[in-house]
């Protein structure tokens, strides 16, 4: 096994492709990286779940693979993390990729736990067939005890009731709060997000013991977060071999994530990079506008996003939609999808101008190592994000508490296990409850001065006037559509049941443009002198 550490050395940039990578494509050829037989560094992929997750509206049993996963492999934390107190390490997990037919490995993730809230993971259940995910979720910090309540109706959430109080206000869906042995609807309400903070919804999480209610809670806008890593494919078993250890080094650049965002409520999970491709959308991975305000569920990162940007330029949504339909129509603009593509694509020469009109320059990723020299400034920077180098002891500290976050898990799996055995084929028609310890990964409110999150906001009383409806209905909601306008945060108030907004398309950017000489001018017809 050849240099782990070299490949994992590298830099990923997406947008004008050409025109970013030509710039660094000689610096990148003087450290030419070391392949390492039987692994692949990916640019495309899930983003961890402890890192950012959607609201998905009705939560169902994921999808059912066909191979188990591999065991957790060892994961060595980088040498390098953000300053911060409560800056912690979260291991990564094994997800399922589609195209190919195998797992791959989602790299673990510096994070900024939230104030006053817990990780609890997600992990692979084993059913007839096969496997399918129960997916993590944040819970209270300190809760001893998991509420797993019976299936909640349909969601009523159809969009804003009431105008947009303020330019920096995000409309907050409604939802099926378990009361007095029944569930009622807490309709929808508007936020302010405080600088530096964002409202995350309350939502369900669905596991083989019955829906987990996870109430709101006030986190860190996606650029401040922490730091994610690229997830990484095995094409081989290398991770089996004695004394194999994985040290992730290429950085996800957490403010640039927004330029391939998308959604796949399937998994409760985000998706980044080129996942534009029509067979993309019919396996259920949308672009996060679609995702948002359709029938599957909301997005708190682009209502956030939506909230921030619409005041200074009206046409950001626009801006990008326009950017995904051009990258679907033209896959030369696409994301490399692998570190090789994009080492390739970075040493061809560059002839004039070859700049994708329409789409964003930007990186969503760097070595760790070139991260912390520019962290506060440049192309996909992480907008004050500063780093700190931690010594071997505090490595193993987050080494061991890594190690600990696995038996929490293991821990989850024997208790959902046990309690769901219980009763295999009958749905629960009334909240269990199981006793479940603290998660290594939590943090206490925060009460440091300016760190300390706003006052949770004021929810509104139940709609007690609200009934389930129909599962055989047609939804409330619309199916996601590539071609619709994306939602903006001050959308008129709308009936329940309303037609949605027909799709609307923009007319496409140029396609990308190389400078080329003028074409040479005939000469002009000699003039004959002119008699007298």
């Amino acid at each position: 096994m050849k240099g782990i550490r070299g490949i994992l050395a590298t830099a990923i940039a997406i947008g004008g492709i050409v025109a970013v990578f030509a710039g660094r494509a000689s610096a990148w050829q003087q450290t030419e990286p070391n392949d390492v037989e039987g692994m692949q560094v990916l640019t495309q992929g899930p983003i961890h779940e402890a890192f950012a997750e959607p609201v998905v509206f009705d939560p169902k049993p994921g999808p059912v693979v066909p191979k188990a996963p591999p065991a957790p492999i060892t994961e060595r934390p980088p040498d390098e993390r953000p300053e911060g107190a409560n800056v912690q390490w979260i291991p990564g997990y094994w997800a399922w990729d589609d195209a190919r037919s195998s797992f791959i490995w989602v790299s673990g993730i510096w994070r900024d736990v939230p104030p006053g809230e817990q990780y609890v993971p997600g992990y692979w259940h084993e059913v007839k067939g096969g496997y399918q995910w129960v997916p993590g979720y944040w819970s209270t910090s300190g809760a001893a005890q998991v509420q797993y309540l019976p299936e909640p109706p349909a969601s009523l959430e159809n969009g804003p009731t009431s105008p947009q109080p303020s330019s920096n206000a995000s409309w907050v869906p409604g939802m099926w709060i378990w009361q007095n042995d029944q569930y009622q609807w807490r309709p929808g309400f508007w936020v302010n997000n405080p600088a530096g903070w964002m409202w995350v919804p309350s939502s369900y999480a669905w596991t083989p013991n019955g829906y987990v209610s996870n109430p709101g809670y006030w986190d860190y806008p996606l650029a401040n977060r922490g730091l994610p890593f690229a997830p990484v494919a095995f094409t081989q078993p290398i991770y089996n071999q004695q004394n194999f250890q994985y040290a992730p080094g290429v950085a996800l650049m957490p403010a640039a994530l927004f330029s391939s965002l998308f959604v796949r409520p399937a998994y409760s999970s985000y998706y980044f990079g080129d996942y534009y491709a029509a067979n993309n959308y019919q396996s259920g991975i949308y672009p996060a506008y679609a995702f948002h305000g359709s029938r599957y569920g909301y997005d708190p990162l682009y209502a956030y996003a939506a909230a921030q940007n619409y005041g200074t330029n009206p046409r950001w949504a626009d801006e990008l939609h326009e950017t995904y339909r051009y990258r679907r129509e033209h896959p030369e603009a696409r994301p490399p999808h692998t570190f090789a593509e994009t080492r390739r694509v970075a040493a061809r020469p560059v002839a004039g101008s070859n700049k994708v009109q329409g789409a964003s320059n930007l990186e969503l990723a760097r070595p760790l190592n070139q991260l912390a020299g520019t962290s506060s400034s440049g192309a996909g920077a992480t907008k004050g994000m500063r780093l700190e180098k931690i010594d071997d002891t505090r490595r193993q500290e987050f080494s061991r508490q890594a190690a600990q976050l696995h038996k929490y898990r293991e821990e989850r799996i024997r208790s959902e296990g046990k309690a769901g055995a219980a009763t295999p084929s009958a749905k629960p028609t009334a909240p269990r409850h199981q006793e479940l310890p603290r998660s290594p990964i939590s943090a206490a409110a925060r009460t440091d001065g300016r760190n300390a999150p706003p006052a949770a906001p004021e929810h509104p009383q139940f709609d007690r006037a609200a009934r389930p409806a129909n599962r055989e209905a047609a939804p409330l909601r619309h199916e996601p559509q590539p071609e619709s306008r994306p939602p903006a945060p001050n959308a008129a108030p709308r009936e329940r049941g309303a037609t949605p907004q027909p799709p609307q398309r923009v007319t496409p950017p140029q396609p990308p443009q190389r400078e080329a000489p003028a074409p040479k001018q005939p000469p002009a017809p000699e003039k004959k002198p002119e008699r007298k």
